[in-house]
């Protein structure tokens, strides 16, 4: 179980899904080893996450994907922005029950 300012992002029930966080990369027009330069990270870090490796997912903090959100939203589009919002927000309020 992973805690970020007391919202777990993953859990043995429940995991953040990569395939959101891929999508919202390649409506960016970034490739995985743009977006791990912008993120400090390895183009391999981002391919686990984006497959939902366990290992990968079961790590990931609520920091590092608002960090990926807010690279990949200075370039993508509205729509697809709205839809990763909408997805992040849902995710949370399930997660702390509201």
């Amino acid at each position: 179980m992973v805690k970020y300012s007391g919202v777990v992002v993953s859990s043995k029930n429940t995991s953040f899904d990569g395939a959101k966080l891929k999508a919202l990369r390649m409506a960016a027009g970034l490739t995985q080893e743009e977006l791990s330069h912008l993120l400090g990270v390895t183009r391999e870090t981002i391919g686990h996450i984006e497959n939902n490796r366990p290992s990968s997912i079961n790590a990931l903090t609520l920091n590092a994907v608002t960090k990926w959100a807010v690279v990949c939203n200075e370039r993508a589009d509205a729509t697809q922005k709205n839809q990763f919002i909408q997805y992040l927000t849902e995710f949370v309020r399930a997660k702390i029950g509201i």
